[in-house]
């Protein structure tokens, strides 16, 4: 097999350096042998080593990273568990430290670190900010919600400029596309002779939605009594992008819902987000009362809503709430009932009456009928709500999710929280962090007649694991990541380290010198073959505006 694919490739590399024999491919640096005892203990650190010394495009990575304050907290992963099952968005701690987010749905037993198609390294902040409305986040951010009793709700955030809250439900609309794991919601219709107690919401035949201000609410068409007995309700519908592409789609300037604030006087009818839920609030001059208290006469969360997971990819046109439910064991089921299996995403249509306990995804036509068309949602799934511009990744409602803790930080001296406006401040560095590359790489690739393209010194001072500076709002900041998985390695700086992994190993294996000579002239050779590689791939890099030239210009 040609290519580098897994850390054996490259440990069995170095041992043909070293002429000695190489790991078996499957049990790798399991296997009891002197060949991968020796160069199982010195992979990783020269890996890490190797990617210290350039900056190797295929390990550079950018992280928003916004000033510590008072309430900022850390991101505090649990240790992978392999009976433990995580879901799209769960970030976990391997046995070494290495933080890693899961990429799919139900991840059992899929172990970081060597079932790359299950979990991505996580180069992301350390740190979670508390949720401000007032703010735009970047992608990859992270904020957390609370609501004062010791629960909490995390989000990273999917996009750049993104200012809609992240718990607020996206509304399934025909008009869009969806793909797997999007979650929407969806509400009833109203109808004349059911009662609604306060909170309760319903779709209208005008197309909007309606929250009930009144318990008892039974016969009251909503647009004939609002303001009264029934609130307009503001949602949340987020659009899929037309082609051919006239108008290009932006994101939302603001959130159609905020989150509750302590000093804001609500008015009757006004709804506020808190700690991931809505509620409305049922009085007037509504001020200072927590949203989920108990037994609250000011607010009501509400109620009536379904969520739904997207099960399939280009989803469009498929009514939620028309998608069957997941066969069981437990249910009898008529001719003409349909389920889907969870086990082939399939939906299958009974073929009998008192159908009990037939499998249909193991059904040879007996008692199920396979419609080989795929089920497009369900309701009954272990996820957050929220909406497809942010991933929630803990909390009350994300079992397996991230865990935050107190920062407890030792401020370095002249510094401090961002509230602190006469201090310098500090940001903790990313995750997988190696070194700081070039932050404006293609900063004056364009200057005219080889005049200076602007690009200023900053001020950052790196010490212990934070930035010190003076500025005040999030930094985008570029840096060479940890890189594990060998392939997204470039084969020459994969040849490069195998020969150094030759150069440390070759004596113990060997109880030789011979070969060292020649493999540091291979080292040599194919180290510098990649980092021309990948200067190239890079480009010239601007220095800064020296002042005597800016004072000359």
């Amino acid at each position: 097999m040609p290519e580098f694919l897994n850390p054996t490739d490259i440990g069995n590399r170095a041992a043909q350096h070293c002429g000695a024999e190489m790991m078996d491919p499957i049990q790798g640096f399991n296997e009891v042998s002197k060949t991968a005892r020796n160069i199982s203990f010195v992979y990783g650190k020269l890996r890490r080593a190797e990617l210290e010394q350039n900056v190797w495009t295929f390990a550079t990575r950018k992280a928003a990273l916004r000033p510590v304050d008072t309430n900022t907290l850390l991101l505090a992963p649990a240790l992978w568990v392999s009976t433990t099952t995580y879901f799209v968005g769960s970030v976990v701690a391997d046995s070494v430290g290495t933080l890693w987010i899961s990429d799919i749905p139900s991840n059992l037993n899929n172990q970081p670190g060597l079932a790359f198609s299950a979990w991505e390294p996580y180069f992301g902040p350390l740190t979670a900010a508390l949720y401000d409305s007032s703010q735009a986040y970047f992608a990859g951010e992270l904020v957390y919600t609370a609501a004062g009793d010791g629960t909490y709700n995390t989000y990273l955030s999917l996009l750049t400029g993104n200012a809609v809250h992240p718990g607020l439900p996206n509304q399934w609309s025909v008009s869009t596309t969806y793909f797997q794991n999007d979650v929407v919601q969806s509400f009833p219709a109203w109808a004349s002779g059911t009662t609604y107690a306060a909170g309760a919401t319903v779709t209208y035949t005008d197309g909007n939605t309606y929250s009930s201000l009144i318990a008892g609410n039974v016969g009251n068409a909503p647009t004939a009594n609002i303001g009264t007995k029934w609130a307009l309700t503001p949602t949340l519908t987020l659009a899929s992008q037309t082609v051919p592409m006239t108008t290009p789609l932006t994101n939302l300037a603001t959130s159609p819902v905020n989150e509750w604030a302590r000093a804001t006087t609500y008015g009757l009818g006004s709804f506020v987000m808190f700690n991931g839920s809505e509620y409305v609030s049922i009085v007037a001059n509504n001020t200072g009362n927590l949203p989920n208290a108990s037994g609250s006469t000011f607010w009501k969360v509400l109620s009536g809503g379904t969520l739904y997971m997207s099960l399939i990819d280009l989803n469009g046109g498929n009514n939620p709430t028309s998608a069957p439910a997941a066969w069981s064991n437990l249910t009898t089921y008529s001719s003409g009932q349909q389920v889907y299996s969870p086990f082939t995403g399939l939906i299958y249509t009974s073929a009998t009456n008192s159908n009990l306990g037939n499998d249909p995804s193991t059904d040879s036509g007996t008692n199920w009928t396979n419609t080989n068309v795929l089920c497009p949602w369900t309701s009954v799934f272990t996820q957050g709500g929220g909406n497809s511009q942010w991933m929630q990744v803990g909390g009350a409602s994300f079992p397996t999710g991230v865990g935050l803790s107190e920062l407890n930080i030792v401020y370095p001296a002249g510094s401090g929280p961002l509230s602190q406006s006469w201090t310098k401040n500090v940001f903790h560095i990313p995750a997988g962090f190696l070194r700081e590359a070039p932050q404006s790489p293609k900063a004056g690739s364009s200057s005219a007649l080889g005049a200076p393209g602007g690009l200023i010194y900053n001020d950052w001072e790196f010490e212990n694991q934070y930035i010190v500076s003076m500025t005040s709002t999030p930094i985008l900041f570029r840096f060479v990541a940890d890189i594990q998985d060998v392939t997204r390695m470039k084969s020459l700086f994969c040849e490069g380290l195998a020969a150094s992994i030759g150069l440390a190993v070759c004596e113990p294996l060997t109880n030789s010198t011979a070969k060292l000579a020649g493999i540091s002239r291979i080292y040599k050779d194919k180290i510098s073959q990649a980092k021309l590689q990948n200067a190239i791939e890079a480009g010239a890099e601007e220095p800064p505006v020296d002042d005597m030239i800016a004072c000359r210009i």
